[in-house]
């Protein structure tokens, strides 16, 4: 299945997005654009191949892997020496709410809404587990698209 997230709003604490996984979407939240910094920014836009990710702290999940973008899975994937964007590896979809509770992963929500003057997404288990129910935990050929809005 190819997901489709857009990048719709974006500020200096987060960049929030609608995704659409089937026939459903969800509001989703990443880091603000920190120009490309690893751990600290959201992943460039583009497309990414969806990879079964299972660790303890975060089971039955997806990394998102572009070499191309300089997105891995693992810390030592390699990715072409003239990349022009950082290394980056294990940026997750995962429960959180808020972009401060995330390293370059992306987080889905029921909605969102803000608090503390904070965007934030609602409901983010009950979003993450109905994508897992949509795709089934640790499936393959999943891809995700990543734009902007037009």
């Amino acid at each position: 299945m190819n997901l489709i997230m857009v990048r719709d709003t974006s500020t200096p604490n987060e960049t929030l997005y609608k995704l659409t996984v089937g026939e459903q979407t969800f509001d989703a939240i990443g880091q603000p654009d920190n120009h490309d910094e690893p751990f600290a920014s959201c992943i460039p836009l583009g497309e990414y191949t969806l990879v079964p990710h299972d660790t303890a702290a975060h089971p039955e999940t997806w990394a998102m892997v572009n070499p191309e973008l300089g997105v891995t899975h693992e810390p030592d994937d390699p990715i072409p020496a003239d990349c022009k964007f950082p290394h980056r590896f294990a940026c997750l979809i995962h429960p959180a709410n808020f972009a401060r509770q995330l390293q370059g992963c992306f987080a889905p929500g029921m909605g969102r809404s803000q608090a503390g003057g904070l965007w934030m997404v609602t409901d983010s288990r009950m979003a993450f587990t109905t994508i897992q129910e949509i795709l089934e935990p640790m499936t393959t050929g999943h891809t995700l698209t990543i734009q902007d809005s037009a």
